[in-house]
């Protein structure tokens, strides 16, 4: 039921049908192009109300708000999928979009 492999998040095929994944201390490095790369492929690979866990370091940006609900933030950070299409996903786009035009961006 658990699998441990190597991979490389910037060329390796995502894998399918994850429950969880952990990825901590691993987004410092990267730019946020990648980042938004790596949390895309890992919001498609993870099965309904999969889990994502994040060290206490890693920033995300908007694309992150809109597909993943902060679950617990206590040294680290744990964020459960939001599936497209449902109402969870649709009132974080809209709080996305109020937060966006409350600082004046487009």
């Amino acid at each position: 039921m658990i699998k441990f492999s190597r991979h490389n998040l910037l060329s390796d095929k995502p894998m399918n049908g994850m429950d969880i994944i952990f990825c901590r201390n691993v987004f410092i490095y990267f730019n946020m192009e990648v980042t938004r790369n790596v949390l895309s492929a890992y919001h498609n690979c993870l099965n309904r109300d999969g889990y994502l866990f994040l060290g206490n370091s890693e920033i995300v940006e908007d694309y992150f708000f809109c597909h993943f609900k902060k679950i617990k933030k206590h040294g680290e950070f744990i964020y459960k999928k939001i599936e497209q299409g449902s109402a969870e996903h649709k009132e974080m786009v809209e709080k996305q979009m109020n937060i966006k035009a409350g600082l004046g961006i487009v």
